[in-house]
């Protein structure tokens, strides 16, 4: 699938020798279409996606949607460990309570 993707991106960017090479050498079937036809194509869209999102992370530059994202995740991360560490004092406090009785 991954070749069919590469050979799309290849057209669409008017790649025309390294479409036709790709083709060839990777032996992309003649009928396959990709999945998500994406008008820059799927890995253009994707790559646009994760750099987006990787910046607001590594950096905290991006879009307002990728930093916003960003920040979603981390607080999402940050309430579940909360939740973690209160499940476990109260375990370990009801363990106590059932070993002093």
């Amino acid at each position: 699938m991954l070749n069919v993707y590469i050979y799309d991106y290849c057209v669409k960017r008017n790649f025309k020798e390294a479409a036709r090479a790709f083709f060839v050498e990777a032996k992309v079937p003649q009928d396959q279409q990709v999945p998500i036809n994406a008008r820059e194509g799927f890995l253009y869209e994707w790559w646009t996606v994760f750099w987006d999102i990787f910046s607001a992370r590594a950096n905290r530059s991006g879009s307002q949607d990728a930093l916003a994202y960003v920040d979603i995740q981390h607080d999402k991360v940050y309430f579940n460990q909360v939740i973690i560490e209160s499940t476990v004092c109260a375990v370990e406090e009801n363990a106590n309570d059932d070993g002093s009785k």
